[in-house]
């Protein structure tokens, strides 16, 4: 939601033809770009498609988010060392999570997309080691006009944050660090039942600093 109060509101997926659509929603989430992004060719063909107006916002790649013991990988078409799986995932400083995000910034920018949704897996959990890494990778990207959400399905509501400059909400609503309030981004949970407060609801996020492309 902007400072002026517009929603747009969208799916996961389309779900039907992009054309009926987009004379139905204003928004859409991509799936495929989380477990294996479709050729640049393909999501350029996709923004052309849509309506000026219309905006795309996309999953990073598991590479960055999931480890290898995820079942989302059976849907993993790029072909991966022993080594380079052993390292994926979990926002952990490797050539891996550097080449995947690279990957879903290459997307984004194809779609002309202002948001991308980092989904973790319930097994990302509040230890120092993660927290280390999730900080450092935010620190560490150029991240451009881009807003990044974030969406913990593990136990992060005990009290503890995490803040990599800025790039994350508060799980109540409140700013931390956040230049813009303004923006905020909703996603209901899986079977469409938000988590009660105690817990971080799915999609917290934040616009970041305008560096450009």
């Amino acid at each position: 939601m902007s400072k002026a109060g517009k929603i747009n509101i969208g799916t996961c997926g389309f779900g039907m033809t992009k054309e009926e659509y987009s004379e139905l929603l204003s928004t859409v989430e991509v799936q495929h770009t989380f477990y294996q992004p479709p050729m640049i060719k393909t999501l350029e063909k996709w923004r052309q498609m849509m309506p000026a107006g219309f905006e795309f916002t996309l999953k990073a790649w598991q590479l960055i988010t999931h480890d290898q013991k995820s079942p989302t990988y059976k849907r993993l078409k790029k072909k991966i060392t022993e080594t380079e799986r052993e390292e994926a995932g979990y926002f952990r400083p490797t050539a891996i999570v550097k080449e995947a995000w690279e990957t879903t910034l290459a997307c984004a920018k194809a779609l002309k997309a202002k948001t991308i949704l980092f989904q973790c897996p319930a097994s990302f959990t509040q230890t120092e080691e993660n927290i280390e890494n999730l900080n450092d990778f935010f620190a560490g990207i150029k991240r451009g006009k881009l807003n990044f959400c974030w969406e913990p399905r593990g136990p992060w509501g005990d009290g503890r944050r995490s803040d990599p400059r800025g790039a994350l909400l508060d799980p109540r609503g409140g700013s931390l660090g956040d230049p813009n309030p303004g923006n905020a981004f909703r996603r209901p949970a899986h079977g469409g039942a938000d988590r009660p407060l105690g817990e971080v609801p799915p999609g917290s996020c934040a616009p970041l600093q305008d560096d450009g492309w």
